[in-house]
């Protein structure tokens, strides 16, 4: 495999959430034609490209390879002169780097404490809207 170097542009302070952007100022990016080798971007966290389709168009990110969790836009950009970045990506503009990780609002453990009770609420709301729904046809 093959790299290129890529800048992370960033505004201001970034947050500890961006889990590349926060600790490095450049990734590596998979490129059939990049100068570089495994071996010489040591040290230089590796993303994937992800396309998807949004509003009719092909919207293209970059992700960390090989972090499994949803990843988000934190507020950076990967951009580079070199032309072989925009044959990489296939896009002809900056790309956004979702490289934020917020944490779960409550444990998997505590979600399912809370279930029973969770259960009971969308229950009484099922019934109660059913009733109004009677009342308000009568």
């Amino acid at each position: 495999m093959r790299y290129i170097t890529v800048e992370i542009y960033k505004r201001g302070s970034v947050s500890p959430l961006n889990s590349l952007s926060s600790r490095f100022d450049r990734v590596a990016l998979p490129c059939a034609t990049g100068p570089l080798e495994e071996p010489e971007i040591a040290g230089i966290p590796v993303i994937k490209l992800v396309r998807r389709q949004v509003a009719g168009r092909e919207y293209v990110h970059a992700e960390p390879e090989g972090d499994t969790r949803h990843s988000m836009y934190g507020g950076c950009i990967l951009d580079a002169s070199d032309s072989r970045f925009h044959e990489a990506t296939g896009v002809m503009y900056p790309i956004k780097l979702h490289d934020r990780y917020e944490p779960a609002p409550i444990s998997t453990e505590a979600q399912e404490h809370l279930r029973p009770e969770w259960e009971a609420t969308r229950a009484f709301i099922k019934e109660t809207d059913q009733k109004l729904l009677e009342t308000g046809n009568q």
